[in-house]
């Protein structure tokens, strides 16, 4: 716990964020399950309305993926899925195992993430 004795703030930020983090692929909580490449990846809407323009439109929409608890999605690599979804729950993303291509697809997935936040 940071006490900024200027202002008389206490600073619990970090705590925060490290709460959320903690939630990025956690089951517990998990309100919404993506199905991509056959794999189970646990969600939770409130993040990704809070984080992102495209799901807060999705959710918000009416249709089948606004009520659903399970969404599949297709032609999306696991990988950048999940790079995406991280960035989303932590505000980190890492660069420097990935290759020019995975670079890319990760921009290309994330543009609403990385733009509107």
């Amino acid at each position: 716990m940071e006490l900024n004795s200027e202002n008389k703030t206490i600073d619990l930020s970090q705590s925060l964020l490290n709460h959320l983090s903690a939630l990025y692929l956690n089951e517990k909580y998990s309100d919404l399950v993506f199905i991509v490449e056959s794999e189970r990846i646990f969600a939770h809407k409130f993040i990704l309305i809070l984080r992102c323009e495209y799901f807060r439109l999705m959710f918000s929409s009416g249709l089948r993926e606004a009520i659903a608890s399970e969404v599949t999605v297709k032609e999306t690599p696991l990988s950048a899925f999940k790079d995406v979804l991280y960035f989303m729950y932590t505000g980190k993303l890492h660069l420097n195992d990935k290759n020019i291509d995975d670079i890319i697809e990760i921009l290309y997935l994330g543009k609403e993430s990385f733009i509107k936040n």
